[in-house]
């Protein structure tokens, strides 16, 4: 069998086919992104815009001619935060499908979680942390105890939408930084998850990865994990007011250019609302674990 998973997300679009070897094992053998910043066409009223739908079906429709060359038996099409949280959610979901013949599911907060957790410990074994996908309209935050899920929430601040909402020119002043710290803990409480004192995070998604890429690029050296002091580093070093610091995220990020720093201050919140010490980041995420839960439930 060979599935295909669109995941239509607030910042990028990503295609990923995968081989299905059995019910718990897969193989990616395609994958392609396209940035369309699908949170920048939110109006002011909360409703995407004619453009931003007309972007996302174009967008759709090249994914599934791809999807079709490399003869996929099924096409899954996930929509996660920007979509979900749009007060026309439900023209777009018709629209697209009307438009592309693919069915959305549209992932509730605690679904987009579920699914994070499910492609994290796919690849990694662990009894106790906190699990954490920032993306571009959400961040999805879960505490694990005894290898089960103790509290998982979807907060509505990303990097993007932080980006949009707190920053006004390209990188964020230090009291437009306090201002997105202030949002994240905010939202941590409001979701009611406890500050409790967890050793390590496991992070998925293109944020987290470009936060390594970005450390790793500036300071010539490969890490296994993250630690908060290097995220305060990295943090430090992009000083808006250095030409050095256009280039190297040019040269290392490009297509998180605005938004890598506002996902920066969302990880060393989140860092310092559990006092974690290191953060692993999985090469699966929430297709991965959409896959498997697919998998198992046709199994």
């Amino acid at each position: 069998m060979r599935y295909g998973v669109i995941d239509l997300g607030s910042n990028t679009v990503r295609l990923v086919v995968y081989d299905i070897i059995d019910q718990n094992n897969f193989k990616k053998v395609y994958s392609r992104k396209e940035v369309v910043g699908l949170a920048s066409y939110l109006l002011p009223e909360g409703y995407l815009s004619d453009m931003g739908i007309l972007r996302a079906i174009e967008v759709v429709k090249e994914l599934k001619e791809d999807s079709e060359s490399y003869q996929t038996d099924k096409l899954f099409l996930i929509a996660t935060a920007t979509v979900r949280n749009a007060r026309n959610q439900n023209e777009i979901v018709n629209r697209i499908h009307m438009s592309t013949g693919v069915k959305v599911t549209l992932l509730s907060g605690l679904e987009e979680a579920s699914v994070g957790v499910l492609g994290i410990k796919h690849e990694f074994d662990f009894k106790e942390g906190v699990v954490i996908d920032i993306g571009g309209g959400s961040t999805e935050v879960s505490t694990i105890f005894d290898k089960k899920v103790d509290q998982a929430a979807s907060l509505p601040v990303g990097s993007l939408n932080a980006y949009i909402t707190y920053v006004k020119d390209m990188l964020p002043t230090e009291s437009e930084i306090k201002s997105i710290k202030k949002g994240v803990i905010h939202a941590l409480e409001q979701a009611e998850i406890k500050r409790l004192k967890m050793n390590v995070i496991y992070g998925i998604g293109g944020t987290l990865k470009a936060a390594k890429a970005l450390y790793e690029g500036m300071m010539n050296k490969h890490l296994d994990y993250l630690t908060k002091e290097n995220i305060l580093h990295i943090m430090r070093k992009i000083d808006p007011t250095k030409k050095s610091t256009y280039l190297n995220l040019i040269r290392l990020v490009p297509e998180r250019f605005h938004t890598i720093m506002p996902g920066l201050v969302i990880l060393e919140t989140i860092f310092e609302y559990f006092d974690a010490e290191r953060l692993y980041i999985g090469k699966n995420g929430i297709r991965e674990g959409y896959i498997l839960s697919q998998m198992k439930k046709k199994a």
